[in-house]
């Protein structure tokens, strides 16, 4: 795609936030309190499940080595960047109530937040996954199939990660069937032809292979586009790890990776706006894969709407951007 088409389909493009909803929200928190009534117990309860999921925001915004995540600021500073809360599975009695609660927080304040603390946080969230486990059985690699330990195992899971979105193809037989013919034939093309009906932008494809009792290796490669980009491996010959292990062990160090990575591009504060004419913003909307689709285009936000005009905010990857501007001008030196 030619730099200077930017222009042109700016008048197309589509309002994409600032941060994925989802990952500002933190999801089945078990939480149990008491008090003097049942109102009590339960504001109690849910202050603590604020405390907990602020945390664990922390933890996905700035990493697992920081001292800030351990260091919990006033409670009305926590109650402030949060958005909405839920409630399920509740019981109480005259004392005491237990619940499950997610909690969602304004992605605008918890980075405002941070950046009144100077605290670096991640500006751009993981991409979303489409996760095929297999497993090694003697020579051969089993698929998305029963006799699959590994497949069965994150199925039973309620969530994959506390980092990434991912997802477990759970489609029809028939494409059960033609997942495990192109898992056979190392044909990962194929298999990104998936990632629009899961709505995901990677594949994660997990190997597990049993190399002693209880111990086994557990490889993660990520694909982007039929391209490997990340991999990571977990296995102790010593120690030794489950499954269980060893995926988690995977998932943290493609994290730690991922994270690295991002601290390696180089930075672009600078916004950038634009007025575009758009009707309404149904239509905006309808056309967001438009823009997500410019690679080199970040953090576009829908700053404001006056008639039949929208007026959005961005930056640029300067690393993308220099690429691109290289790419063409090697095409028009050869024309």
């Amino acid at each position: 795609m030619k730099i200077k088409s930017l222009v042109m389909l700016l008048g197309l493009v589509s309002f994409s936030c600032l941060g994925r909803a989802d990952f500002y929200t933190v999801s089945d928190i078990a939480v149990q309190a008491s008090g003097e009534t049942p109102k009590e117990a339960k504001n109690i309860a849910i202050e603590e499940a604020e405390r907990q999921a602020f945390s664990r925001l922390m933890r996905r915004l700035i990493g697992q080595e920081n001292s800030f995540v351990d260091n919990l600021p006033e409670m009305s500073e926590i109650v402030s960047l949060v958005q909405d809360f839920s409630l399920k599975n509740e019981k109480n009695n005259t004392t005491e109530y237990w619940a499950k609660v997610d909690v969602r927080f304004n992605p605008v304040a918890s980075q405002n937040f941070l950046t009144s603390k100077r605290v670096d946080y991640l500006q751009k969230e993981p991409a979303k996954l489409l996760v095929i486990p297999v497993v090694k059985n003697g020579l051969y690699w089993l698929g998305l199939e029963d006799s699959n330990v590994f497949y069965q195992l994150l199925r039973s899971r309620n969530a994959l990660s506390d980092f990434y979105e991912m997802v477990l193809p759970v489609g029809d037989l028939d494409e059960i069937v033609a997942v495990n013919k192109m898992l056979k034939e190392n044909n990962v093309f194929g298999l990104s032809a998936m990632l629009n009906r899961y709505d995901a932008q990677e594949i994660l494809l997990l190997k597990a292979e049993e190399v002693g009792l209880d111990n086994w290796r557990v490889r993660g490669e990520i694909y982007r586009e039929g391209t490997l980009v990340q991999e990571q491996t977990a296995f102790d010959w010593y120690r030794g790890y489950t499954m269980e292990e060893g995926f988690q062990k995977v998932l943290t160090q493609l994290e730690e990776q991922w994270r690295e990575e991002q601290k390696s591009l180089p930075k672009q504060n600078m916004s950038y706006y634009a007025r575009i004419q758009a009707p309404n913003l149904t239509q905006w909307n309808r056309d967001k894969k438009k823009i997500e689709a410019l690679k080199f285009i970040e953090n576009v936000v829908v700053q404001g709407v006056y008639k039949d005009q929208v007026l959005i905010s961005f930056t640029f990857n300067l690393r993308l951007m220099t690429i691109m501007l290289r790419n063409d001008l090697d095409e028009f030196r050869y024309r």
